[in-house]
Formats: structure tokens, sequence, C-alpha cells
């Protein structure tokens, strides 16, 4: 089984794709710097082998070397969405081994044994087997999945992109093999065909942007932060011991980066910055106007998608010159200036400063929230799962 999981990895790496354009946020849309690797694939290249270099005369006999990994055979219905047998194995075996790396980070050790039953392990919550909590992730998910399709959202044109290039390196993985699309997937999976795992690519997508419109839309006023704080601390920041830490631990700001390079002098670099930095101020000159600009502008490409926005920036985690400029007292929201650094010049946005205590409690209030309108989602799209 193991050798097995080797070969889910190439497969699932196609999957980990999504969390580089869409999963590169966290609860407080904090971007980080992805650098994905397709197998085979060089660092810092995109170097992947052409059809005719790679498609062999005869397609080898030994291939699958193992037989399609198939752990569970159930079909789920959730209104008209009809996830089959070969599409439920596959989200099993993904939800379960996402269960154990978060549970492993947690703990510190292996939360269960992939080899044995899950049926046969208790979850640590003592209510239910391990297998049940996986099923519960699975109709959970879809439930989201199926909130987010009944208000309308669909896949912005640059995500549509996105798909079809990882059904491209789909199609590549498989003719390097000699095969078809769904051999391929199949000898993982079985009966799964490649149209399937990109249905459940398109899927994860719709339900991440549903979940991040969701958690970005969320905002509290500061008394219902207190309230909620001094009721609640000690289920979510007992080592406080009911005390607000006033220090500001992170800010949150926006930059547009106008990159040193043999293109222009600096003197031309400051000239192009100064230029862009009037081009907002003529326009609305609000933070959304800035985060537009970013995104058409900025030559940080850690940082275009999400408006030049990184969020929970600690004391020393940018350059001297940057982190100076947004941790100075005085900073105030909506402050604009161009900060010189060794990358180029950074036209600055200050969001805001975070304090620890209202963090913590912000980050609890959306968990709370989130949580009971998934619970919210469950009631409305009841989920049917039946053997097959």
């Amino acid at each position: 089984m193991r050798n097995t999981i080797k070969k889910w990895v190439l497969l699932t790496c196609l999957g980990m794709l999504v969390l580089a354009f869409v999963g590169c946020t966290n609860n407080n849309d904090e971007p980080y710097d992805v650098d994905i690797q397709l197998p085979g694939q060089t660092e810092g290249t995109v170097d992947t082998p052409t059809v005719e270099e790679t498609t062999p005369e005869v397609p080898p006999t030994d291939y699958p070397q193992e037989p399609a990994m198939s752990l569970v055979s159930y079909e789920l219905t959730i209104g008209d969405i009809v996830i089959t047998a070969p599409e439920y194995n596959f989200y099993f075996v993904e939800f379960m081994y996402q269960a154990f790396e978060a549970y492993f980070h947690q703990l510190g050790f292996p939360p269960f044994d992939i080899e044995a039953p899950l049926e046969d392990q208790m979850h640590p919550n003592g209510e239910e087997t391990w297998a049940d909590y996986v099923h519960g992730l699975i109709e959970r998910a879809l439930q989201q999945y199926a909130g987010a399709r009944s208000i309308g959202i669909q896949l912005s044109a640059r995500e549509l992109e996105f798909l079809e290039e990882n059904e491209i390196a789909l199609l590549e993985f498989a003719t390097s093999e000699g095969i078809t699309v769904d051999e391929y997937v199949g000898s993982f999976f079985a009966d799964m065909t490649g149209e399937m795992f990109m249905w459940f690519l398109e899927r994860e997508m719709i339900i991440n942007t549903w979940r991040m419109n969701t958690i970005t839309d969320m905002s509290f006023t500061m008394q219902e932060k207190e309230e909620f704080f001094y009721e609640n601390w000690e289920e979510f920041a007992p080592w406080s011991d009911g005390t607000r830490d006033l220090e500001v631990s992170s800010v949150d700001a926006r930059h547009i980066l106008v990159m040193f390079s043999d293109e222009y002098t600096e003197e031309e670099s400051l000239e192009l910055a100064e230029a862009i930095l009037a081009e907002w101020k003529a326009g609305e000159a609000t933070e959304d106007s800035f985060a537009i600009l970013a995104g058409e502008r900025t030559d940080d490409g850690g940082s275009a998608h999400t408006g030049g926005l990184y969020s929970n920036i600690s004391p020393g985690m940018m350059v001297l010159e940057f982190d100076a400029w947004i941790f100075d007292p005085s900073r105030e929201f909506g402050d604009t200036d161009i900060v010189e650094t060794q990358f180029g010049f950074h036209i600055m946005f200050f969001v805001q400063s975070n304090i620890e205590w209202e963090q913590y409690t912000h980050s609890a209030m959306v968990g709370r929230a989130v949580a009971e309108l998934i619970d919210q989602l469950s009631d409305n799209f009841p989920a049917t799962r039946r053997a097959v």
C-alpha cells in the first residue's frame, strides 16, 4: 500500500496546484510564497516533456504495478449533486490523508493506523470512528459546495484557465506513461476517470472561493469583540488569564513593487513608482482601488493575487526599510508612501495594526460563525449516503 500511496501523491500533486491558486491565504488572507513543482520538473522550470518525446512505441505491460486504491464503496446525494462510488472513494482517500496530516501536526504522533480499517479505530472525541469522521468531512465539504452553488458562486476566467492548465498537465502525465488519462487516473483509484478528477478540482475551487468570501465578509465591532473575549477567553486564549495585551503584535499592509531591473535606472524606477502613486491618488484613492492597481502593476508575484496585501506581518518578517515604515507608531489607515529597499521601490498602503487579544478573538468569532453556517448548510442540504 505504501508504494500505492507514493503513486497517489503524483496524481494529487495536481490537486495541490489548487492550493497554490486559492489556498495560499489563511483566514486573514495572509499570503504565502508557494513554489509548486510537478513530478519530474526541475526547480525553477516548467519544462514538461512533449508528447513526441515521452510516448513509447509500445505501452508498458507492467503498468500499473499495483491494484488501484479502493477503500470504500458509497454513493452520496445532496439535492441534484450525485457523487458516484469512484468519486466518493477518491474523496475518502483525500480527506483521510488531510485528517491524518492535520492531527499528526496537532498531536505530534500518528492519530490512526493508515493501513488498518478506519471503522475499527476510534476518533479522539470518543464519539465516532475515524471512518465516521472522514465521512462527515466529505459531507460537510459537499454541502458547502451546494451552498456555494445556491448563491451563484462561479469560477473566474483566471480560475477556469487554471483548471485548463491542470487538465493539460494531467494529459502530459498520462502520455508520459503511454496510456490515456482515464487509464492513468484509474490506475490510482478504481474506475475513476480524468473527467471525475477535474470535477473534483472544480468543486474544491468553488468551495474555497465560498469560504474566502464568507470569511472576508465577516466583521465585528470592538464592543462585540470585547464582550466575546470576556465571555469565552478560557476556550480560545486560556494563557491570557482573561487580560488583554494591548501591544501591537502584527500589521496588515498593501504594496505595489517597482522592482529594480536592467531596463530602468534607479531614477526611472522611482519616477515610475511616483507615477503609479499619482495615478491612484487621481482616482478613487481607496483601499479597493489600490488593490486593483496592485493586481495590475506590481512586480511582486507573491501578492499580486491579493491586491498587494500582506496580513499579520510580525516585526522582522520584512526587510528593514519596509519593516520600519509599517511599524511606525504614528501609522494610520490609508497612509501611503514610497519606500526604497534592496528589491526596488514599494508604494505602500497601510491597512491596520493587529493587537494580539483582538486577533485571537476575531479568529475565534469567525471560527464559531463559520461552524454555525456549516451546521445550517447541513440542515438546508441534507446528504444521503448509501453503500453500493
